[in-house]
């Protein structure tokens, strides 16, 4: 829609149960709560807000003894070992001014053939409230990890020993209609040392600082990074029945 709404339409090909439909619910608050939906999330994209949910028992906890089936599975991340994060960036002027400015990093000072789009940088703004900047947080949280093997298994690689990233980032997104100048941030993952996360919390201001503006002084318009959530995949399970 032209809105950015999408409706997700379940069709059953087989009876589903109650504790199937509340399985189903929950992961969709998870997601729209603290992780994101669809492609590319390890780069930004997926961010949700669920507007109306229809679907049967969305208001029932999934029975904890029925979480983990039996016989062989798939090796995928136990949610468990899950870390979820969120900051509020606020920057001293408003976004769109900024935008104006071009205060943020797009290119290296010396890629002649680049072509800057502000007037994308504009649009997702105005029209959707996004802030393009997960690129930035992700690079700047990706050199948190000195060992180079390290960093890769954490955050991914590309090439013919390419696998995908073990932390997610989004881009920045209004939380306030009336408040111009912050954006909310998610950063999560799962089977990342205490360090890696630790660091994270403690320096990603300080990331900001290095790599979201195009120059240096430019770092003054950045009034705060706070983090304001943090939950972990063991709490969200230990709070179901």
């Amino acid at each position: 829609m032209s809105d950015g709404s999408i409706i997700l339409t379940f069709i059953p090909l087989r009876d589903i149960s109650q504790n199937e439909w509340a399985l189903l619910n929950k992961t969709l608050q998870i997601m729209a709560n603290y992780g994101a939906l669809g492609a590319k999330t390890s780069q930004g994209c997926g961010v949700i807000e669920i507007k109306e949910n229809n679907l049967p028992y969305n208001d029932e906890n999934p029975k904890k003894s029925e979480l983990k089936g039996k016989g062989d599975k798939v090796k995928s991340p136990n949610l468990a070992n899950f870390f979820f994060y969120k900051f509020h960036i606020k920057f001293k002027d408003e976004i769109s001014n900024l935008i104006d400015k071009k205060v943020f990093w797009t290119h290296t000072s010396d890629h002649y053939g680049f072509r800057d789009y502000w007037g994308n940088w504009k649009k997702l703004w105005n029209d959707y409230h996004l802030l393009p900047i997960a690129f930035h947080i992700r690079d700047g949280i990706r050199h948190l990890e000195g060992n180079k093997n390290e960093r890769h298994t954490i955050f991914g690689i590309g090439g013919n020993y390419a696998h995908g990233s073990k932390v997610f980032v989004s881009h920045g997104y209004k939380i306030d209609e009336n408040d111009e100048k912050t954006v909310e941030i998610r950063i999560w993952g799962y089977d990342t040392k205490d360090k890696i996360k630790n660091d994270i919390k403690d320096q990603l201001e300080n990331c900001l600082k290095e790599k979201l503006f195009s120059k240096r002084e430019n770092n003054e318009f950045l009034e705060s990074c706070s983090l304001i959530e943090e939950k972990t995949g063991k709490e969200i399970l230990e709070g179901l029945k």
